[in-house]
């Protein structure tokens, strides 16, 4: 039996712990916009009820209070609006997440089991996922809403940590990834 190398150790279980949050941020992905319409249309409700107790003010710094509460919210308001487009693109890179990371979490199950193939699956897969967060970094930038700006910063990160375990596995030595014909050949 072939022993297992660290770096192939390492990337796997970490590419694992990754792929499978990465799996549950779709499913978030996918229910983003309703879950930020909601939280849009209670912050409006909570602007509305102020202006109507606004009506019953008593004294000035209550009002001055109401004001500044209202203005608040009124920025919250803004803080959560987000494109049109930004619903459909949602679900769609949800479902491209979902794909990305199930496809991910399989190459590197397989790069645990040092199959052959999971050495391509696993450059596959990280390409993807690197293409991915770059496609949506650039969308959250044109989008100009500040959450999903936000949103998509996390995203920058995701990029940089699948470059280093893409570059790990390039400079690694992968002989033992090879087919014992061409393991005892070399």
């Amino acid at each position: 039996m072939k022993k297992r190398p660290t770096w192939a150790t390492v990337v796997g279980i970490f590419g694992i712990v990754i792929s499978s949050f990465g799996i549950l941020g779709a499913a978030q992905t996918m229910v983003m916009p309703k879950m930020m319409e909601f939280q849009k249309q209670m912050f409006s409700d909570i602007s509305r009820q102020i202006e109507r107790d606004a009506a019953n003010q008593t004294s000035s710094d209550e009002e001055q209070s109401r004001q500044e509460a209202k203005a608040m919210f009124e920025t919250m308001e803004k803080i959560w609006s987000f494109p049109q487009w930004y619903n459909t693109w949602s679900i769609v890179t949800g479902l491209l997440q979902l794909a990305i990371y199930g496809f991910y979490l399989f190459a590197c199950i397989w790069l645990l089991q040092m199959k052959p193939s999971s050495i391509k699956m696993f450059y596959f897969a990280a390409g993807a996922k690197i293409a991915h967060g770059v496609l949506n970094c650039i969308l959250g930038v044109m989008s100009s809403s500040f959450m999903v700006m936000a949103m998509m910063a996390w995203g920058a990160v995701g990029i940089v940590i699948h470059i280093v375990l893409l570059i790990v596995v390039a400079t690694a030595d992968k002989k033992e990834f090879l087919p014992e014909t061409q393991q005892s050949v070399s």
